[in-house]
């Protein structure tokens, strides 16, 4: 007997045979126990000479007769019961094959219920439209002997009787194949029924039915010669877009030749199809798998090669002739399903599929719809924002942003066509309103290019694209601002709502339309607090947001579904995606083209199909043409910051006791200020940028910007710096109220890494000094850097604010105290964050003077004794003869003692000279000249100066490469000297005076301080 393959796995069950019946071992004579008695009665009677003693000997024998006739018996006895166990482990054995059988036969109902179940079935099926042209499509050809899965187990060595294996071999036989079973397969094989019209088209409707209640509407598409082909909720369009059923030829016949010619292809993959026959094809909707072919003929040669399943039907029944596998070839019963049941059945189908939301009218819409077709019938605005999207079944599709809203979700992946309805969306509600009532952002985070066209728009306010992030995260920073204003102007006028104001609202309706929303959210997270917010109070406001998407799924959150009431779901990749956005995975299903099909719900409603508008650049010129005589709509965000702002555009007057220097930009405040630095509220402050990003620019700001606070420019260079912070820390309060003054100290880091090691500790220390004690003193710091360096990590904590500017890369943004969202590598001289806000530093309008070191007393002081200390003695003895001829020099180390050498008088003009070894030799000669002489050191150590004069303070420094050069004057200050110029015959070591520096700064020598 043939068989029919399982179609669907199943679990083996396990059967073990009966056990044979056991024969009981055969008996032998007893012979030993037979001569044994007749022994011992011999011997006995021999021991007693009684002759009754052999009456025993007749017992040995008699004992063994009776021994074998009882094993017989036992033997029968054995034998019976075996027997009677064999016959009941063999109906066990039947009824354990019988329930297996049954199970077999209900698996195989469940995994293909066949037509006549689907037809009896009044409740729909929860796997119905499940089905998959990627996986197997299990269908019921009829019932017939079935291979089971039953094994027989039989590990028992087989010494029966004939009777008993004949037993045994019934039992692998009965358990070999499944009786009058459902009958499956995959129908992805193909299959293909001949014989008599009649039965072979009523054996392939039983078909039909079970492939289109396994397939899902929006999946798949069917070409078929039946008329109630057209009452499924499948798709039945052919190439060219129009019914089935308007296809079909007046006879009824369907001819696959014919088919071709509508449909512009073969619709198999196959040869040419062959006369005569007549074909059903579910066609995969998303064109990835090949389609699925069930085809009728009158012989088996009309078949195509599509159907490698064949059956051949009859009155006396069915036969599978083909089959890949051929030990599924073999008779059936076939299942038949007449064409008013199909009918009737195929009208329930639709009814409940669009109950359900997944119902395919796809095959009633267009493949392509013009906005231009839509416009013409909406010459007058509809009310809110109402307006038509696309086409559906039953006409035009018009939505509602305010009513089914306010919000809107869009999904779709890429290629579905999500550029295409957001661009019609909005032409169409441009269309027959003003810019005065509705305006348009644009938010494009894959470039921009999907809403270019749209900018021409007069009622669009402006893009935002990651071309620029910066630029972007401060629009959308900028819409918090706007919320404000409109709750600002609702208040003003004691309404609640935009809806209060009727047609004359002051506010223009913002519909914010957001793609790849979730790339936008994966490089700033911190943006979904604003789209939060706006979608909590964007209805009354009249802020209205669609956001787009191809993957919703945990993208968009609860907050703001919850406010999204209307949502749209163009073709997915699976159905999670789809279930997110309007509660249902037919989205899933939709065919990959047309690109445009969308399925559109509302607040839970509905689901409706919808032919997305496909708009040209035609419709979007005209629609700009009919309002290009309104006034464009404002953009809900300032201009960015000019790159080049003036101290006289900042429009200060010097009237405050605050220091204007910038530009600043409050996006969430939609406005822009003058940045004014208060030294009293700010501290000092700390300017850190790269080599051109304006630090130089900011303190001339801050040096010439109109204010009633004192501002020193100091020159950078170590000793103009090392001067005026001494300076700052000697001066004493003047009593009552405190002057004010600013310091700005340019290029700090520079100066302190260029300082000789003598002077380095005690520069960061005077600096150090002076950002913590000058504030008391009433004089506040302004330092700049490109970097602190080690030495000068701690001054940053001491400067209560600081402007970032450019800095080379956004570690060292991090590491001068930003935040990594500020840095931008781009950033324009002068700009950058103060106080966390994106300021450009003003330019100065004049020329500022800076502050040079103290001025370079000249040496030797007419009328005063001098005493010098050079490290080349005879050199500098030349020198001064020749700055001062007529006085008297004494060289110290090759002059002997005498009471008189160091003898000075008032008024006696005489010079010392001598090197630091012979004045120490001579230990105490400097300190008796101390009280009437100067003391010049040329050249000398700090060591050396120090104990020479005793001093505990160094020495203030030279400039670099410039020789030391001190004068120690009577009252104990020092003072950097030069010789009197007009005798060094430019032999001596200029020194600064007043003269332009390199960039044409007036640079303007101090007046000499005292130093201790």
């Amino acid at each position: 007997m043939s068989s029919f393959s399982r179609g669907a796995p199943r679990v083996a069950e396990r059967v073990a045979l009966p056990r044979p019946p056991e024969n009981s071992p055969p008996h032998t004579f007893p012979w030993l126990a037979t001569i044994a008695p007749v022994i011992g009665s011999v011997a006995l009677w021999a021991i007693t000479d009684s002759i009754y003693a052999l009456i025993f000997a007749a017992l040995g024998p008699l004992i063994a007769v009776a021994s074998v006739g009882d094993a017989q018996v036992g033997a029968r006895r054995t034998r019976r019961l075996q027997r009677a166990r064999f016959e009941r482990d063999c109906e066990r054995t039947r009824r354990a094959i019988a329930e297996a059988h049954l199970r077999e036969r209900s698996a195989l109902a469940t995994t293909a219920p066949g037509a006549r179940v689907l037809l009896a079935s009044a409740l729909p099926d929860p796997e119905r439209w499940r089905g998959s042209f990627s996986s197997p499509i299990r269908v019921r050809l009829g019932e017939g002997p079935v291979a089971s899965s039953v094994v027989v187990e039989d590990e028992t060595m087989i010494d029966a009787d004939d009777e008993v294996l004949a037993h045994r071999e019934r039992l692998r036989s009965l358990a070999a194949f499944v009786d009058s079973a459902p009958v499956v397969i995959d129908a992805r094989l193909g299959i293909g029924f001949y014989g008599p019209t009649p039965l072979a088209v009523a054996a392939a409707r039983a078909i039909v039915i079970q492939l289109a209640a396994a397939l899902s509407p929006s999946g798949a598409r069917i070409d078929g010669p039946w008329g109630w082909l057209a009452q499924l909720p499948h798709d039945q369009t052919v190439g060219d877009g129009r019914l089935i059923s308007d296809a079909i030829p007046p006879s009824g016949a369907w001819q696959l030749s014919g088919a071709s010619q509508l449909s512009g292809a073969p619709l198999l993959s196959g040869t040419s199809p062959r006369p005569g026959a007549e074909y059903v094809v579910f066609h995969d909707a998303a064109g990835t798998s090949p389609p699925l072919v069930v085809a009728i003929a009158h012989t088996a040669m009309q078949l195509p090669r599509d159907a490698r399943v064949v059956v051949s039907v009859g009155a006396a029944g069915s036969v599978v002739t083909k089959h890949p596998d051929p030990t599924a070839c073999g008779s059936l019963l076939s299942d038949y399903v007449s064409e008013r049941e199909a009918e009737l059945w195929a009208r329930a189908q639709t009814v409940s599929a669009r109950e359900e939301g997944i119902a395919s009218p796809l095959a009633n819409l267009p493949d392509r719809v013009g906005l231009h077709a839509l416009l013409d019938h909406a010459a007058t605005a509809h009310p809110a924002l109402e307006c038509a999207l696309g086409v559906g079944p039953g006409g035009p599709v018009v939505v509602d942003l305010l009513h089914d809203g306010p919000h809107a979700i869009v999904g779709g992946t890429t290629g579905s066509g999500k550029s295409e309805l957001l661009i019609s969306w909005v032409v169409s509600m441009a269309a027959t309103r003003a810019p005065a009532a509705v305006s348009f952002l644009f938010v494009d985070f894959k470039g921009g290019a999907a809403f270019e066209p749209l900018r021409q728009l007069p009622h669009s306010v402006g893009m935002i694209t990651d071309l620029d992030t910066h630029q972007a995260l401060r629009a959308l920073s900028s819409l918090r601002a706007e919320v404000r204003r409109r709750e600002r102007v609702l208040a003003a006028a004691g309404a609640r709502s935009i809806d209060e104001f009727g047609e004359n609202s002051p506010l223009a309706r913002l519909v914010i339309v957001v793609d790849e929303y979730a790339a936008m959210l994966d490089d700033h997270p911190g943006l979904h607090g604003v789209f939060v917010d706006l979608a909590a109070r964007g209805r009354s406001l009249g802020v209205h947001l669609v956001l787009c998407t191809q993957r919703p799924g945990g993208v968009v959150r609860e907050s703001i579904l919850a406010n999204a009431g209307l949502r749209l779901c163009l073709r997915v990749n699976n159905a999670p995606d789809s279930i997110n956005v309007i509660g249902s995975d037919a989205a899933a299903l939709l065919p990959a083209t047309p690109r445009g099909r969308a399925l559109v719900r509302s607040h839970g409603g509905a689901v409706q199909p919808v032919q997305v508008a496909l708009t040209v650049a035609s419709d979007i010129a005209a629609v700009t043409k009919r309002w290009a005589s309104h006034p464009r709509a404002q953009a809900p965000w300032c201009a960015p910051l000019p790159t080049a702002v003036s101290i006289a555009d900042l429009g200060a007057r010097a009237l405050e006791m605050t220091v204007p220097f910038a530009l600043v930009d409050f996006p969430e405040e939609q406005r822009q200020d003058v940045a004014r630095f208060d030294p009293d509220r700010h501290g000092n402050l700390l300017v850190v940028g790269a080599g051109g990003a304006g630090k130089t620019a900011l303190l001339d700001a801050l040096a010439t910007a109109p204010t009633r606070v004192r501002v020193t420019r100091v020159f950078p260079s170590l000793p103009a710096v090392w001067d005026a912070i001494h300076d700052a820390l000697d001066d004493e309060p003047e009593t009552g109220e405190r002057p004010r003054r600013v310091l700005l100290l340019d290029d700090i880091d520079a100066i302190v890494l260029g300082c000789p090691d003598e002077y380095t500790a005690a520069l960061v220390e005077m600096l150090t000094r002076l950002l913590r004690e000058g504030p008391g003193r009433g004089v506040t710091t302004v330092l700049t850097a490109q970097r602190l360096p080690g030495s000068l990590h701690g001054l940053g904590a001491l400067c209560g604010s600081a402007v970032l500017l450019r800095l080379p890369s956004r570690q060292e943004h991090l590491l001068a105290g930003g935040h990594s969202e500020d840095w931008q590598a781009d950033f324009p001289p002068g700009a950058g964050i103060w106080r966390g806000n994106r300021i450009q530093v003003a330019l100065a309008d004049a020329v500022p003077h800076l502050r040079a070191a103290s001025a370079v007393v000249a040496v030797p002081t007419p009328g005063v004794p001098l005493a010098v200390v050079s490290t080349r003695p005879r050199e500098f003895a030349t020198l001064l003869r020749a700055s001062a001829p007529n006085r008297p020099l004494v060289d110290v180390g090759r002059t002997a003692d005498s009471p008189d050498l160091f003898a000075f008088r008032e008024g006696d003009p005489g010079i010392l000279i001598a090197d630091a070894d012979a004045w120490m030799s001579r230990w105490g000669a400097l300190g008796t000249l101390r009280e009437t002489t100067e003391l010049l050191f040329d050249g000398c150590s700090i060591g050396e100066f120090r104990a020479l004069t005793g001093l505990r303070d160094i020495p203030p420094p030279h400039a670099r490469g410039q020789r030391p050069l001190w004068l120690v004057r009577r009252d104990g200050s020092v003072h950097r000297a030069r010789l009197d110029a007009h005798a060094a015959r430019g032999r001596a070591i200029p020194t600064p005076s007043s003269a332009p520096s390199g960039d044409g700064r007036r640079v303007v020598p101090n007046q000499p301080r005292s130093r201790v």
